[in-house]
């Protein structure tokens, strides 16, 4: 049983209630209020199921991708119903609930709030953080959880780009770009996807590591992607980074594309 207090009567929302209970909105646990003095003690009975933070170590990154998709189809829901508010419900892992069978269920207060707090859509800031607590500590979840990032600060508030970012994985074969080289001490092949990848001679901290090549600097560029184009940075390397035999400006990113040359001082790559 988990048990939420209101502190008088009067806070007892009965649209809000009414709806809750007739399970038009499915995802919401049903609630019960029970009078207690002058408060009004709101009982839900989730005794057969678990919460997200007991089982989301149990759980891939798929399945909480699935979940969390989930959660936003009920939010989404929630918005297009007038005597219900999404600020009502709390946004935690500790609070969201699921069934043996992983289906959510969250719990939704009926209550009447201040017309500040209403117009405040507070809420949606605490959904894009309970996506990111949800997602990011599993393998994979952080590239995850970048993606999600770059949605909010795209269209914050946009649920299906949110959803769409969630559901993002790492580039198939066909999307990579591959860097392979012309003239350095050995034959080198990069295959970068959308993950950040640093390019220069520290092994340890790059995965373009170019072995033997005396003018690359330790890290000497970066390679990332933007949502809509790969680019090079370069870090402030001692020989500079050409793109087409023009020197990049250090620490800007330069949009590229396949059939790309980039040289890394003396070192030449072509882009496929």
């Amino acid at each position: 049983m988990r048990e939420f207090f209101l502190n008088s009567q009067e806070l007892l929302d009965v649209n809000a209630l009414n709806l809750i209970n007739k399970e038009e909105i499915p995802g919401i646990l049903p609630c019960m209020p029970v009078n207690w003095n002058e408060r009004v003690q709101l009982v839900y009975f989730v005794d057969d199921l678990v919460t997200l933070e007991q089982k989301r170590d149990e759980l891939s990154l798929d399945e909480l991708t699935r979940i969390c998709s989930d959660i936003i189809e009920i939010l989404v829901k929630i918005e297009t119903t007038l005597d219900i508010s999404a600020e009502n419900v709390s946004w935690d892992m500790d609070s969201i609930y699921l069934d043996e069978d992983n289906d959510v269920y969250l719990v939704c207060l009926p209550a009447v709030l201040p017309v500040d707090v209403l117009d405040s859509r507070i809420y949606i800031k605490r959904v894009y953080a309970l996506m990111d607590e949800i997602i990011s500590p599993v393998p994979g979840g952080e590239a995850v959880s970048r993606q999600m990032e770059a949605a909010k600060n795209k269209a914050f508030g946009d649920w299906q780009g949110l959803k769409d970012a969630l559901w993002s994985r790492a580039p198939v074969e066909e999307e990579l770009i591959k860097l392979k080289s012309i003239n350095t001490p050995e034959p080198f092949l990069f295959r970068i996807g959308h993950e950040d990848f640093y390019i220069g001679t520290d092994p340890e901290k790059c995965k373009g590591c170019i072995a033997g090549a005396v003018s690359v600097s330790p890290v000497h560029a970066l390679i990332g992607w933007n949502d809509i184009s790969y680019f090079i940075q370069d870090l402030g390397s001692r020989e500079g980074t050409y793109l087409n035999d023009i020197k990049i400006t250090p620490m800007v990113q330069v949009p590229f594309g396949k059939g790309s040359i980039i040289r890394f001082a003396e070192c030449t790559f072509n882009v496929e």
